[in-house]
């Protein structure tokens, strides 16, 4: 995770992010102040961020509101064990595409102060979300398919 003051261009400024950022993570500017790692997945029923993410938002002079969750609760999926969360936040990420930016805005993210799985990076973006986006995964099976009966 690396802190980057957003660009005129927009861009992200991709040096910043950190050389042991996992292959299958995204750089993406979150609340416009940091540049995180961000992995998609298709099977947890919520996102997660790390609260050492927003904590460098919050250096940046960022305010995010955190709504407290009553009682404890932790989300599976993310590991091998249960990951306790304390509270909830709305952020808005900023993802760079060779056809322009892509924002998603007032993402719910719960907060874990564990650090996520090996290779996962600073957020997990849910199911849902990836849904949102026409990420199917039947789509990468059934491209497979095609391929392996050619």
């Amino acid at each position: 995770m690396a802190v980057a003051p957003v660009t005129a261009s927009g861009a992200l400024p991709l040096t910043l992010v950190a050389a042991d950022r996992a292959p299958a993570s995204i750089p993406c500017m979150v609340m416009n102040v940091a540049v995180a790692s961000i992995t998609p997945d298709s099977v947890l029923e919520v996102s997660v961020v790390i609260s050492k993410l927003l904590t460098a938002i919050s250096k940046q002079g960022t305010w995010i509101t955190h709504q407290d969750l009553q009682g404890k609760a932790a989300v599976t999926g993310v590991g091998d064990q249960p990951v306790p969360v304390k509270s909830k936040v709305k952020l808005n990420l900023r993802f760079t595409t060779p056809g322009g930016p892509l924002i998603l805005r007032n993402v719910i993210c719960w907060v874990t102060e564990q650090p996520l799985p090996m290779g996962v990076g600073d957020l997990l973006l849910s199911r849902w979300i990836m849904e949102r986006l026409g990420y199917s995964a039947e789509k990468p099976l059934a491209a497979a398919q095609q391929i392996c009966s050619e």
